[in-house]
């Protein structure tokens, strides 16, 4: 019997499973395209926001910025079943 998914053990049957259709050099493109364009968006908002502000502080906001956006959002209905 030939798994399905490639997970461990071979034999769990997962009905809502989708096999990846991106290679894995697409996936990391799109990744990479997505944090440079957070990056360099906030660079540009913060640089006009306050225009004395310095490297350092700017980097700080760019790191902000950026885990912000990574984390992945939760959904309504998980957030009910969270913190009620």
């Amino acid at each position: 019997m030939e798994a399905s998914h490639p997970f461990y053990p071979l034999g769990l049957p997962l009905p809502h499973y989708v096999p990846n259709t991106l290679s894995s050099t697409e996936l990391v493109f799109a990744f990479a395209a997505g944090t440079v364009a957070i990056l360099v968006g906030t660079w540009i908002l913060v640089s006009i926001a306050n225009r004395g502000i310095a490297t350092s502080e700017k980097v700080h906001c760019l790191w902000f910025a950026l885990c912000t956006n990574l984390v992945p959002r939760l959904r309504p209905e998980l957030i009910k079943i969270i913190f009620y």
